[in-house]
């Protein structure tokens, strides 16, 4: 049994394959994995994975689906039907579809993305690598975005940040529809830095299709899981010091600031504690 050279029909050659020359029997094999990769490339290069709101409907859905699905497992389950929470998670879609399409229609794709489909281990270390990468650089972003809104107060307010902390009593600060509660300039900061960062990869070449999609569902399941108070499942919480520790974040509006991970905070707690030890210093 060989292949064709469009690697879609089989046909019968007149020797077994366990009794044809070996590299026809390579050839053979790695040919007959190439269907299954067909499958990933002709969803990638559809019509509808190649649409501008393609990316943007997997970000919505994604965002709702696991608001929702967290809001099940909440003590205090915010934003029901006709809560304020739920009435601004509706107005953030809309503003955030009106905002996409004005980037779409302003600013050039990039060029040269591939599809990211696997079909060996070094496309799918190269996939797991974009990914990566990706979610480091929102997070290293957003760190400092944060910490700047938090030390300065005038920034703070300027950008409207107080909105996301400001709903309901502290006590039970939790919520997944709280995600989206952000004024307009602090949510559209958001996700600039989530569009910017998947852009290119760090190497310079234009990040992958399917890598893109992975990093919207993965990010958005973390930003939703940190602001649940929900005492399980503990999916991101288990692994990522960020996503445990931003209700800590919500109680004082202190550190930690970083989003996911916990590198920068400890960094910058050590940063502060060594410039607060020279200051001691100098009034001694």
């Amino acid at each position: 049994m060989a292949w064709d050279t469009d690697g879609h029909t089989a046909y019968t050659m007149n020797c077994s394959l366990s009794h044809c020359p070996r590299s026809l029997q390579q050839g053979a094999k790695s040919k007959s994995l190439l269907p299954k990769r067909h499958y990933c490339e002709n969803l990638m290069r559809s019509t509808v994975a190649s649409a501008w709101w393609c990316e943007p409907l997997i970000a919505s859905a994604a965002f709702f689906f696991f608001m929702l699905f967290f809001r099940r497992f909440e003590s205090h389950p915010y934003g029901g039907s006709g809560h304020p929470l739920t009435l601004a998670a509706v107005a953030s879609l809309f503003v955030y579809w009106l905002g996409v399409g004005l980037w779409v229609a302003i600013v050039p794709t990039p060029v040269g993305a591939s599809s990211g489909c696997v079909h060996d281990m070094a496309s799918l270390a190269m996939l797991a690598a974009e990914v990566l990468c990706g979610i480091i650089s929102y997070d290293f972003v957003l760190f400092w975005l944060h910490v700047l809104m938090h030390s300065w107060p005038a920034v703070g307010k300027a950008v409207g940040h107080g909105k996301h902390h400001s709903f309901g009593d502290e006590a039970n600060w939790g919520g997944a529809f709280r995600t989206t509660n952000h004024s307009l300039v602090d949510g559209t900061l958001q996700v600039l830095v989530n569009i910017l960062v998947q852009r290119h990869t760090p190497w310079g070449a234009a990040k992958s299709k399917l890598a893109r999609w992975l990093h919207n569902v993965l990010v958005i399941e973390m930003l939703v899981e940190s602001h649940s108070d929900s005492k399980y499942p503990r999916l991101a919480r288990r692994w990522f010091a960020g996503v445990d520790g931003h209700a800590e974040h919500h109680r004082h509006h202190g550190p930690p600031y970083e989003q996911f991970f916990g590198y920068l905070d400890r960094l910058h707690a050590c940063v502060l504690a060594r410039r607060s030890r020279s200051l001691r210093k100098k009034v001694e």
